[in-house]
């Protein structure tokens, strides 16, 4: 039987509550995100609620440049001596590449400043905005040093054909899961996705943290409770937690711990 915390009792109901208590980011560690379905998103609502301390938010691939208030600073590679220490969220990129997004810096740039920040969070992974994808040899991105992976999911390709409209690398994606073209996508293939060796948790050394994003009622909770009925049972001992919830709702549910 699962275990269960109760940070968030019902979608329909209860409180709103911590992503980072509910993820379970910790100081002083270096925290990737991969996966599909709320990346960005969870990159700087992480440094909203962490924003009083030193935070540095950065990717290893590309992301979204941020917009308004995401971030207190702003950093290309060149100006990475200049970063003031303060309180608050830094944001380091290494250029503009285009359609509002920016590329990363390179590893040995990350390996020498992360440590000076009290959290450090990085985009390690990219789906092109799809709810699923199929994964190249040189994917994800998770630095050496990362002490704790994200790997988010969402339930948005259930029910709906496997193609173009709905995956990104169609072809490999169908490889992974065991699933032909046109074929609906069920459970089961979500379940594959999220276990596959060389899907989101590929590199990753540290301590695994599953996240459901976008479960905003009690029948999208039973249908994350279907895809981990077929999960291994040794995904379940390697994975630390597993937790369900929204971040639009801001309430979470941790299911495993």
């Amino acid at each position: 039987m699962l275990g269960k915390e109760n940070i968030y009792i019902d979608p329909d109901q209860g409180e709103k509550n911590s992503l980072y208590k509910a993820l379970d980011i910790r100081a002083e560690e270096l925290t990737s995100i991969t996966g599909a379905g709320g990346k960005t998103t969870c990159l700087y609502r992480l440094g909203k609620e962490l924003k009083d301390n030193r935070v540095l938010l950065t990717t290893t691939t590309k992301m979204k440049y941020p917009e308004g208030n995401e971030v207190d600073n702003i950093k290309v590679a060149p100006q990475m001596e200049e970063i003031v220490l303060g309180t608050g969220r830094t944001f380091v990129c290494g250029k503009l590449s285009g359609k509002g997004k920016c590329t990363s810096i390179a590893p040995e740039i990350l390996s020498r400043w992360w440590r000076k920040y009290d959290y450090t969070i990085v985009e390690a992974d990219g789906s092109c905005g799809f709810p699923l994808k199929g994964y190249k040899i040189d994917e994800p991105c998770i630095p050496a040093e990362a002490a704790c992976n994200i790997g988010i999911v969402t339930l948005k390709g259930l029910g709906f054909p496997a193609d173009e409209r709905t995956v990104f690398r169609l072809e490999r994606f169908c490889e992974m899961v065991g699933i032909r073209k046109g074929e609906i996508i069920k459970e089961i293939h979500l379940a594959r996705w999220i276990v596959h060796p060389c899907g989101m948790w590929k590199g990753g050394l540290g301590r695994r943290i599953l996240f459901f994003n976008q479960v905003e009622s009690r029948d999208e909770m039973g249908r994350v409770k279907d895809v981990m009925g077929y999960f291994p049972m040794e995904f379940m001992s390697e994975t630390n937690r597993i937790v369900a919830g929204s971040m639009r709702d801001e309430k979470y549910e941790v299911l495993r711990k």
